[in-house]
């Protein structure tokens, strides 16, 4: 795949440093802090969501909002990056969807903040609900205008290594998420969500700042491009191997801690630990891919990970066949989530690249939705 960010020249005061790498380390790592953040916000709802519909007693919304939550995370990436491309095209500016959900994900958090504190006998606690749909939606609103900058950060052979960062800062964090309840716990309700506000704000700044010389860069070439490559978009390939590929995360974060057979640990732990090793072979790949340029494996890993997750629902009984199918999904799931991305990147143009990367998160949190929903309605 050849990304555009070859053919650009890089602000001059990154260009000495990134010359012989051909690595935008800041802007990775700023992309990564932003994702570290998010991962961390959607530990606190799912810790805090039971406990506030519970006191706020809105349990007869349980089932609306995790349909809710399914609908927003498939349909508002792909809205949103239409959206971003829309004002990107017509008015010349990319972040401005960005910087609203940034921007409306922290007030979110600070308004739910203050409903916990004043409690649910106030009149004005009954618009939590209405807050955390707008938290939902704002959540989902600025990670595909950030996530497809990642292909301006790396050249073409190093785009698996920046890739591979990414998805072991985020999964990473997911695999952690005792301890991250541990420590939303410690904070409370009120300080949690104001220190989600404070996290999301503050690394959603942070890469809008370090990331400025790629978001102009993308303005300009998209206004040069509009005519000649206004039609360059392969939008079924991406949404078929981003549903594919949330198959692979649904089965490993929503089926095994409630299908799994051990009894020397929890589903859950076992799902951490298999989410674990996924990052780190996604990482390991994307760092070797990058060095052997090695191609063509997403099909063979694809289909792998397919066919682990057909064995898993036949190895339920068996804890040590649970087990080992389920560390060779990991492992095919890791490669898989790595290879899916450049994949997708390679079938976008400037002018439609969030609208297309949008599609693949939207796809594949399409799986992930549909368990949540089964679990919960059974």
């Amino acid at each position: 795949m050849v990304t555009n960010s070859q053919n650009i020249t890089v602000g001059r005061k990154s260009q000495s440093i990134f010359r012989t790498t051909q690595v935008k380390w800041p802007e990775i790592l700023s992309l990564g802090a932003l994702h570290a953040a998010v991962a961390i916000s959607w530990i606190a709802y799912q810790e805090y969501q039971p406990i506030l519909v519970g006191k706020f007693q809105l349990a007869h919304l349980t089932q609306f909002l995790v349909i809710t939550k399914a609908i927003i995370l498939v349909l508002i990436p792909v809205l949103a990056g239409w959206i971003a491309d829309r004002i990107l095209v017509t008015r010349g500016k990319y972040f401005v969807v960005y910087m609203v959900g940034i921007s409306v994900t922290a007030m979110v958090f600070m308004v739910v903040a203050s409903l916990i504190t004043i409690g649910p006998s106030h009149p004005v606690a009954s618009i939590l609900p209405i807050m955390i749909v707008f938290w939902l939606t704002s959540m989902s609103i600025f990670l595909s205008p950030a996530f497809s900058m990642l292909e301006s950060f790396a050249s073409s052979r190093n785009l698996p290594i920046a890739i591979g960062v990414i998805i072991l800062i985020t999964d990473i964090i997911y695999a952690l998420e005792p301890l991250v309840v541990l420590l939303v716990q410690f904070f409370g309700e009120s300080l949690t969500f104001v220190v989600g506000a404070i996290l999301v704000f503050g690394t959603g700044l942070l890469f809008n700042k370090v990331a400025s010389d790629e978001v102009m860069e993308r303005q300009v070439q998209a206004q040069k491009i509009d005519k000649r490559e206004k039609n360059h978009i392969s939008i079924l390939p991406i949404l078929f191997v981003g549903a594919l590929v949330g198959i692979g995360r649904a089965f490993l974060v929503e089926f095994i801690p409630v299908a799994s057979p051990l009894t020397v640990i929890s589903g859950e732990q076992l799902s951490f630990m298999l989410l674990g090793i996924s990052a780190l072979t996604a990482f390991g790949f994307g760092h070797y891919a990058s060095r052997k340029r090695v191609r063509n494996v997403m099909p063979i890993c694809l289909s792998i990970m397919l066919l682990g997750v057909g064995a898993l629902l036949f190895t339920t009984a068996n804890p040590l066949l649970f087990t080992i199918v389920g560390i060779g999904l990991a492992l095919s799931f890791g490669v898989a989530h790595m290879s899916s991305i450049p994949f997708a990147f390679s079938r976008l143009s400037v002018r439609h690249i969030t609208l297309g990367i949008g599609a693949f998160l939207g796809a594949s949190a399409l799986a992930e939705g549909l368990l949540e929903i089964f679990y919960v309605i059974q």
